[in-house]
C-alpha cells in the first residue's frame, strides 16, 4: 500500500471525524433510551402499585367485615339466649341482673353496627375507587405501550443509523496507518468524540482553545508528521493549508 502523505492522513481524519462526531451524537441519544424507557415504566407501576393498595385494603376490609359478621351474629344469639332465660327465673334480682346484661350486649351491639355500616360505606367507596383506577390504568396502559414502542423503534432506528455510519467510517479506515488510527481513536474515546480540531484565529487550539505556540504552528505547516496539542492531546491541523 502506497504511503498516505500526513496532509492526506488529515483530510482523512477530518473526513472521519466528520462520522465518528455524528456516531457520538447519536450514540448519546441511544444511551438515554434504557434511562426514558425506565422513566415510564417506572410511572405505569406507580399507577400499578396504587390500585394494587386499593384492592388489597378491599381485601382487608372484606376479611374484618366477615369477622364483625360473626360477632354480630353472636350477639344476637347472646340476646336470644338472654330472653329464652328469662322465663326461666324465679327472683326479681335475677330477672333486673338478666336484663341488665341483655341491654349491655344490645348497647355493645349496636356499636357494632355502626362500625360496620362505617365498614360498607368505605367498602363502598374503595369499590368505586377500584372502578376508576382500572378504567384510567387501562388508558395509561396504552399511552404507556405506546411510548414503549416508540422507544423501542427509536432505538432501532438509532442502531441501524450508527451501523450505516460505521460502514463509511470503514472505507475511510482503509487508506490510514493502523498505528495512527489507533491513536486517534484513543483521543476520540478519551476527548467526548472529538480527536481532531483545527487552529482557530489567534493560534488557538479548537478543542481547548489553549494559545499554541508559534513553534508549533510551524511543525504542523512542515506536515512531517500529526502535530497534537499540548494541552488536550487533540490532533491539530491548519485549515487554510487544506484548501
Amino acid at each position: 500500500m502506497p504511503t498516505v502523505s500526513v496532509k492526506d492522513q488529515i483530510k482523512k481524519f477530518i473526513e472521519l471525524q466528520k462520522i465518528d462526531s455524528e456516531i457520538y451524537k447519536i450514540k448519546k441519544d441511544l444511551d438515554l433510551q434504557p434511562k426514558n424507557l425506565a422513566e415510564i415504566e417506572a410511572e405505569f407501576e406507580a399507577k400499578k402499585s396504587h390500585l394494587k393498595a386499593l384492592e388489597q385494603r378491599f381485601k382487608q376490609l372484606q376479611i374484618e367485615r366477615m369477622g364483625l359478621d360473626l360477632e354480630l351474629k353472636e350477639m344476637d344469639e347472646q340476646v336470644a339466649r338472654g330472653n329464652a332465660q328469662l322465663m326461666q327465673l324465679k327472683t326479681n334480682k335475677e330477672y333486673s341482673a338478666k336484663i341488665t346484661e341483655i341491654e349491655g350486649i344490645k348497647a355493645d351491639k349496636s356499636v357494632l353496627e355502626d362500625k360496620i355500616l362505617a365498614m360498607m360505606e368505605e367498602i363502598e367507596t374503595i369499590q368505586k375507587q377500584m372502578a376508576e383506577e382500572k378504567e384510567k390504568l387501562s388508558a395509561d396502559e396504552q399511552v404507556f405501550v405506546e411510548h414503549k414502542k416508540r422507544i423501542e423503534t427509536e432505538t432501532q432506528a438509532i442502531e441501524q443509523k450508527i451501523e450505516e455510519l460505521k460502514k463509511g467510517r470503514g472505507a475511510i479506515n482503509a487508506g490510514l496507518d493502523a498505528n495512527t488510527l489507533a491513536q486517534y481513536e484513543r483521543i476520540l474515546g478519551k476527548k467526548q468524540g472529538l480527536a481532531i480540531v483545527p487552529v482557530l484565529k489567534g493560534n488557538k487550539c479548537g478543542g481547548c482553545y489553549m494559545n499554541l505556540t508559534q513553534q508549533k504552528a510551524n511543525e504542523i505547516r512542515a506536515y512531517k508528521e500529526l502535530i497534537h496539542c499540548e494541552n488536550c492531546v487533540r490532533i491539530i491541523y491548519l485549515e487554510e493549508d487544506l484548501i
